[in-house]
């Protein structure tokens, strides 16, 4: 994978938060970057399918009304490229003056849920999204931000498609989903209020997962409930 991402010569130096980690871990942004080259997202589902059928109503005019279908999202490999990045701002996807991030959406569908679904539709686009998503204490947030999409072009297509202007209509389902995301996380979700959790976080204290300690890194950590004091 050296050939796609740059070896990382770049080490997280161990230090004692406010929270005091004592046990420490550190993720630099080039093992991210190498594990999304062999990462596979599937999508399917009826939110999935409103969605697409919203999206490209060819599908349905194609297929017939019982036309069911799936996605998978690929990452094509891009040379000497970091395409993740990490600093306080949070986990940023794609470079816009890059063209943002490069991913395959491959839909495949079919006239029925019987029949064999086959690849319908392939559309090769580029990502840009900030995620900054925090644990600290057993407390989850997230927020996703200034999400886009640009540069779309369908490189495969069953059937033929009329006039689409795809970044914007994707760009306005990506908004959609990060908005959604948002409502539910933006303002934290306190796990403890679970008793198994809360017992956890007795034993496993001041867990602390973010990016804004380094830039480059995830980091990780907490203090053992046997740790010094």
């Amino acid at each position: 994978m050296s050939q796609f991402v740059d070896d990382n010569t770049i080490y997280g130096n161990y230090t004692l938060q406010s929270a005091k980690q004592y046990d420490q871990f550190w993720l630099h942004q080039s093992t991210i970057n190498s594990l999304l080259y062999d990462l596979t997202l599937p999508l399917s589902g009826a939110g999935f399918e409103t969605e697409i059928f919203a999206l490209i109503s060819e599908v349905k005019a194609y297929y017939g009304d019982d036309t069911t279908c799936s996605g998978v999202v690929t990452f094509p490999k891009e040379k000497n490229s970091e395409p993740v990045t990490l600093s306080a701002a949070g986990l940023t996807a794609g470079d816009v003056s890059q063209g943002g991030l490069v991913l395959n959406l491959g839909l495949y569908c079919a006239a029925n849920a019987t029949a064999e679904k086959e690849l319908s539709v392939t559309l090769e686009t580029g990502l840009h999204l900030v995620a900054n998503v925090i644990w600290d204490n057993f407390e989850f947030s997230a927020s996703l931000n200034d999400p886009q999409i640009m540069n779309t072009k369908v490189t495969t297509d069953l059937f033929k498609l009329d006039y689409h202007n795809w970044d914007l209509e994707l760009t306005y389902v990506l908004k959609d989903i990060t908005d959604d995301i948002n409502l539910r996380f933006s303002e934290g979700v306190d796990l403890k209020q679970n008793t198994v959790v809360r017992f956890v976080s007795g034993i496993l204290r001041n867990t602390l997962i973010s990016t804004a300690i380094a830039d480059e890194f995830i980091f990780a950590g907490f203090k053992m409930i046997t740790d010094r004091k």
